[in-house]
């Protein structure tokens, strides 16, 4: 019955914020025991039926009780009438997978309204649709019982409206930019890593750019932080009376089994890890990870577009210099240091074309800064992972995905003012990539769960 991350963590959460009508608490309570049994010890004969009348505790305790309550109260209305016709476990998790299917709607719209806002011409939003729509990693955490899916949509909302702002500079977008920035941090805070970038962003062109009156400023900055802080204060005083810290955080709990360094941490396979699954991981117990042919797809594809943007030739050799260095320094493998390096250049570009068009001046700087800054904080909470566990854990690539679109804002910018004439076929070329593999994971997916 499970196959996406954490599952049984997610819905036992549901059934005990229907059951307990309150948080459950990270480190005491512990996984709903049918679904529990149904996770780890399935039996084809026994019918798993749900208790609506109380919370059965099982033997284990429920890790994701430190996430914050937004998307389980989300879902917590669909499990409510669910129960109402039926208990048993399957329907309940049919439902509530489909519950989440809106989300994935909305951020489309989101990505559509952002590219549109932009500028972007139809080759740049075809290609952007294209990958969203069918990547099979996007299509499969957007059916699943998790709240990824909310973050990724409230988090492309907030660079929309955020965008907006910067548009028209209308307070009115950086309300609803507030109130967005709440609803990330209580959904999920890793979702929130990246407010200190909007922050300074925004300080930095209201005061030096735009040189809003002080008193305008205080004012609109004031009205942003209450709005903020009406929706995330009554979380995090929630988690501090209940776990004395106002972010309950799983990891830190785990002591340090590890006498591994940075070094090795880099030296080993970190990167390898995580570009191979930013391309596509899905699964829970027994993951399905893009093998090296779609990686070498991918990467083909990544170097076609970035051939198509840079046409000097000395700065074409760029990415394969830069990987070679990469290869000796870092480990990484000669397709993930080839993309890396290429899509570093093809972000490098963007902002360059940027600069040069006073409409989109900062928006490919910021989206440039937010990702920067992201990975660099998630590269460092890997690696305080991998010094507690001894190994490397939690690489998937859905952390990365609130900060798609963009990504997809740099990677496709100015593809329609190109002048190769080919370029008209990337669209399709993005399609057959995506369709070749979601049918290829979809095939190791029957081979491995059946």
């Amino acid at each position: 019955t499970f196959t996406s991350p954490d599952d049984v963590g997610h819905i036992s959460y549901i059934i005990y914020l229907s059951t307990m009508h309150d948080r459950p608490i990270l480190g005491s309570t512990k996984l709903e025991k049918t679904v529990a049994e149904n996770c780890y010890d399935w039996d084809e004969s026994k019918e798993y039926k749900i208790n609506t009348e109380k919370y059965d505790e099982s033997e284990r305790l429920n890790w994701i009780a430190q996430h914050p309550p937004l998307y389980y109260f989300y879902l917590l209305p669909f499990y409510k009438i669910t129960t109402i016709f039926s208990t048993q476990l399957s329907d309940i998790i049919l439902i509530l997978r489909m519950a989440t299917i809106p989300l994935g709607i909305i951020t489309l719209l989101f990505l559509l309204k952002t590219l549109e806002l932009l500028g972007a011409g139809k080759i740049t939003t075809k290609c952007a649709l294209i990958c969203f729509s069918f990547s099979s990693a996007i299509q499969y955490y957007f059916t699943a019982i998790d709240n990824d899916a909310m973050v990724i949509c409230i988090s492309s909302a907030a660079f929309y409206y955020f965008i907006k702002f910067l548009k028209n500079n209308s307070n009115k977008n950086l309300y609803i930019f507030a109130a967005l920035c709440g609803g990330i941090t209580v959904t999920k805070y890793t979702g929130a890593i990246v407010l200190p970038v909007y922050v300074l962003f925004y300080i930095y062109y209201a005061v030096y750019i735009k040189k809003v009156n002080i008193t305008r400023f205080i004012k609109s900055s004031f009205i942003s932080i209450t709005i903020f802080c009406i929706i995330t204060v009554p979380v995090l005083l929630d988690n501090y009376a209940k776990c004395g810290s106002f972010f309950s955080n799983a990891i830190s709990t785990l002591e340090n089994n590890s006498d591994g360094t940075l070094v090795s941490f880099v030296k080993g396979s970190y990167f390898n890890e995580i570009f191979t699954h930013i391309i596509s991981l899905t699964g829970w117990e027994r993951m399905i990870a893009a093998n090296e042919g779609i990686k070498a797809l991918v990467v083909l594809v990544i170097l076609c577009i970035f051939f198509a943007k840079i046409s000097h030739y000395m700065l074409q050799m760029i990415p394969f210099m830069a990987a070679t260095f990469l290869m000796k320094i870092t480990g990484m493998n000669v397709l993930t240091a080839i993309g890396i390096s290429a899509v570093l250049m093809i972000m490098i570009q963007a902002i360059r074309n940027g600069n040069k068009c006073n409409n989109s001046r900062y928006f490919y700087l910021l989206s440039f800064c937010l990702i920067s800054f992201f990975v660099s904080i998630f590269f460092w909470k890997h690696y305080q992972i991998f010094l507690q566990r001894g190994r490397t854990s939690a690489m998937h690539g859905r952390y990365y995905y609130p900060l798609m679109v963009p990504f997809f804002s740099l990677l496709f910018e100015g593809l329609d003012n190109l002048n190769d004439k080919t370029i008209k076929y990337m669209p399709m070329i993005l399609f057959c990539t995506s369709l070749y593999t979601e049918v290829n994971l979809i095939c190791q997916g029957m081979q491995t769960w059946y």
